[in-house]
């Protein structure tokens, strides 16, 4: 099974676990070690599903259906990942503050590898991501989804612009540097001709 590759047994996130507070200096108790054991949990599925993408996106569909679906499903998990990155990074911080219990409250283990065993579940599992993020801090998924808005229109953007220059025939930016930075030092070279003529 692919997936005990990512996916690490609670028992090795444990020892994992222990390893680390062995060499913390402050004592953290029993239930507290949870935030570190379901926060490597967090790991894992991000590491999985950058499998999945590019296992994904490594398939050649031939239909117009088969690529509308591939389509969908890469958007998905990138929205996916790019959720789980900033979730494991608030997560990171409040272990980092000792704010254990929020942690551990806000990642329910079971679940969570459930709906990361199969893509069937990958809906459930962005459900999930955002419920996990909004839990510890509301404020950091509304900026996550802010920043993947504004992200996706300038993509669009750059997407329309690209499409109305190819379909009109306007050549792209470099292009007409490559033809105007000629032409500026050319009229650049006419004015110091000028000026040192008129110095004359």
């Amino acid at each position: 099974m692919q997936q005990q590759k990512f996916i690490t047994s609670h028992k090795e996130r444990v020892a994992r676990a222990k390893r680390l507070i062995d060499q913390l200096p402050e004592k953290i108790s029993i239930f507290d070690r949870e935030a570190f054991v379901e926060f490597f949990l967090l790991e894992d599925i991000e590491r999985l599903y950058r499998y999945r993408y590019d296992k994904v996106k490594s398939k050649d569909k031939i239909t117009p259906e088969g690529r509308f679906f591939q389509k969908k499903q890469l958007e998905k998990i990138h929205y996916l990942i790019y959720m789980l990155d900033r979730c494991i990074e608030v997560m990171e911080g409040k272990i980092d503050d000792g704010a254990y219990s929020d942690v551990w409250k806000a990642i329910h283990e079971h679940q969570l590898m459930v709906a990361a065993g199969n893509l069937k579940y990958l809906d459930k599992l962005v459900e999930m991501t955002e419920g996990m993020l909004r839990d510890v801090d509301n404020e950091a998924l509304v900026l996550a989804q802010k920043m993947l808005d504004a992200e996706e229109f300038m993509n669009d953007l750059e997407a329309h612009d690209a499409n109305v220059r190819r379909l009109k025939g306007i050549p792209e930016y470099q292009e007409i540097n490559d033809v105007i930075d000629p032409a500026d030092a050319a009229k650049s070279q006419r004015r110091t001709t000028k000026y040192k003529a008129d110095l004359n």
